[in-house]
């Protein structure tokens, strides 16, 4: 007696294992993405806030340590996509500024057969150093000079 084997029904077995495979492994690449983004967004304040706050040295400690926390503050407002509570500290001692930022990201649970999830709480954290500027003054005040003798050159030949 002949057998004849038929594969009916084996594209949706098989659609039954790839589809939530491959919807898993998509979800992943996303949240990877979500986390890399954040990650960078909080680098990217940190550092940047510093070497800003390390032009204006002539403020004192306290000063610049609240000026560079406003300017990263400012950076980081809207930019954040799912991270959240977003800690920023900054540190001045004599010759350098210090920042760190402490936030996390809860990624969302798999539910998985058993009805227990997945998910996780991965921490940002992000630190830079900027040495302090002693000669920002002296250099905005070159710049100014500049730019008031270029005024003055502009004038003078505007009035021949």
């Amino acid at each position: 007696m002949r057998h004849i084997h038929s594969n009916r029904g084996m594209t949706t077995i098989e659609a039954a294992y790839l589809i939530p495979v491959s919807l898993a492994v998509t979800w992943m690449i996303i949240w990877c993405g979500i986390l890399l983004y954040d990650r960078t967004a909080a680098e990217y304040a940190a550092a940047a806030s510093v070497i800003y706050a390390s032009e204006f040295s002539e403020l004192d400690n306290r000063n610049l340590s609240a000026f560079a926390s406003e300017k990263c503050g400012a950076m980081l407002e809207g930019r954040m996509i799912l991270a959240d509570d977003v800690e920023a500290s900054f540190e001045v001692s004599g010759l350098k500024i210090n920042s760190s930022l402490t936030s996390g990201l809860t990624l969302p649970g798999i539910p998985l057969k058993t009805g227990v999830g997945t998910g996780g709480r991965y921490d940002i954290s992000s630190k830079a150093e900027a040495p302090r500027l002693n000669c920002s003054r002296t250099v905005r005040s070159i710049y100014r000079i500049r730019e008031l003798m270029n005024k003055k050159e502009e004038n003078n030949d505007g009035s021949q």
